[in-house]
């Protein structure tokens, strides 16, 4: 992976600054600018939503927030190269009762659910990319529009359901608590992103800036599922109580799609 993120890096910076050099020799001038920014981190599509992939009880992704800081090379008027950092992290969504457990319920069998309670902490996502960018403007209002990629780490959140349910068939009947807990997992993967933003200078050093990402990957996690259940039951009117306990492994994909909007900084160093 630490291979393809270099190579990636250097394919888009060496033949970039060889092609606009050339052609815009006379504004060569390298100028690099900083920015640090924030704002929402907005999950979309897939990433908003459960996808189902049994025994996966992860959920999707709610909105929340995002710290980046980023620096642009510009090795002639209008283009340049890109690097950034970033974080997000988004808390986890709770995923309904009936996309996990179906209730039922028949006159001589079937299982009810009484109590259902999802826990879910943090989606943990970092991304560190390059590529080109291009800016157009004037002295007071400058227009970019950066094509990035490369190394995405996304840790998923650790997930915990508690169900109580009643259940009936023959003759006999009872009560089971059920316990379900998924550890986060963590995926290395590559993530493309498009941005556009606008700089609004407040002179020749800084400005205000404010950008819209795009970012798309795919995630693949593995991973574990613990269940345990407790169950006190009758059968043929004689009392019964039993532990159950069990292990199951989870590989799932997952696409990620974040929309970003941030709003910071800007300061030129040359």
């Amino acid at each position: 992976m630490n291979f393809k993120i270099i190579a990636f890096i250097i394919f888009c910076s060496l033949p970039a600054k060889l092609i606009f050099s050339q052609t815009d020799s006379a504004h060569i001038k390298d100028k690099i600018i900083i920015s640090i920014t924030a704002g929402a981190a907005i999950p979309i599509k897939n990433f908003s939503i459960y996808d189902r992939a049994e025994p996966n009880i992860i959920g999707g992704a709610e909105i929340g927030f995002n710290g980046r800081i980023e620096g642009r090379l510009l090795f002639s008027k209008h283009f340049g190269f890109k690097m950034l950092f970033d974080a997000a992290f988004c808390n986890g969504k709770e995923v309904p009762k009936g996309s996990l457990f179906s209730d039922q319920i028949g006159s001589h069998a079937g299982s009810e659910t009484t109590t259902y309670s999802y826990n879910a902490k943090q989606w943990n996502i970092y991304d560190f990319l390059g590529g080109l960018t291009a800016e157009f403007g004037n002295e007071k209002t400058t227009f970019n529009l950066s094509l990035l990629g490369g190394y995405q780490r996304i840790r998923s959140p650790e997930t915990q359901i508690n169900r109580i349910f009643h259940y009936w068939g023959g003759s006999a009947s009872g009560d089971a608590n059920a316990y379900y807990f998924q550890s986060n997992m963590v995926s290395n993967n590559l993530a493309f992103d498009s941005q556009i933003g606008v700089r609004i200078n407040l002179n020749s050093k800084s400005g205000i800036v404010i950008n819209m990402d795009y970012l798309i990957s795919q995630a693949a996690f593995n991973g574990e599922l613990s269940y345990a259940k407790d169950a006190i039951y009758t059968d043929h009117q004689v009392y019964y109580q039993s532990h159950t306990e069990e292990n199951k492994l989870v590989n799932f994909d997952k696409m990620i799609y974040l929309l970003f909007i941030n709003a910071g900084f800007s300061y030129s160093i040359k």
